[in-house]
């Protein structure tokens, strides 16, 4: 693999460039679709439950990752109420695009020619 395909993402899990980019549009999908309203209702608690397990084992990897006073790296928690906020909220989405399949419609997409004007905000 390429150097610029590996040089995304955590050092414990490398993104390809591909990777993110489906990351980033199954995201603006989902925003568009929970802005419709066409989510529904019964799997917002299921991915919060799901997000909340996910989120404390990442807890537990950050401190490990990067423990008191080491120098700032990749696992440091943002400062501040609100990028912790946005952190949480950029995580939960996730996990309910996830839960959703928009992955894997993005990456079945993404291979078989995804529209330009998705990728146009990636």
């Amino acid at each position: 693999m390429s150097l610029l395909e590996r040089g995304i993402g955590r050092p414990d899990m490398p993104l390809t460039v591909t990777d993110s980019i489906v990351l980033k549009v199954a995201a603006q999908r989902l925003t568009a679709r929970l802005g419709a309203e066409e989510v529904r209702e019964e799997d917002l608690p299921e991915a919060r439950r799901v997000h909340r397990i996910d989120w404390a084992q990442y807890e537990a990897a950050r401190s490990r990752q990067h423990p008191a006073g080491a120098t700032p790296g990749f696992f440091v928690a943002p400062e501040g109420m609100e990028a912790r906020a946005r952190e949480q909220v950029h995580a939960y989405t996730g996990t309910l695009a996830g839960m959703l399949g928009s992955f894997a419609q993005v990456a079945t997409g993404r291979r078989s020619g995804v529209s330009r004007s998705d990728h146009r905000c990636a």
